[in-house]
């Protein structure tokens, strides 16, 4: 599967949804606001244990001693479990 635009994923997205009346459009507007009922996704995202930030691990023997330098030993590429 290919890439979408913006609006392509919106509208894939949006079909699905039955507007509400009472549904508020402006996301700010929500804010102190409490779900009436608990809400739970459906999926993962993404499907696989993956870490939320970017960052190096080091180990503290190694960096004790400043400046330093260290070797990249692995790489775990955005999208990839």
């Amino acid at each position: 599967m290919g890439l979408i635009s913006v609006d392509d994923a919106l509208r894939a997205i949006c079909s699905g949804a039955a507007r509400r009346p009472e549904v508020l459009e402006d996301v700010g507007a929500c804010d102190g606001l409490v779900l009436a009922a608990n809400l739970h996704a459906r999926r993962n995202q993404p499907p696989f244990a993956a870490s939320s930030m970017d960052g190096y691990a080091v180990r503290r023997a190694n960096v004790e001693n400043l400046p330093t330098e260290l070797a990249v030993v692995g790489e775990a590429a955005a999208g990839r479990g």
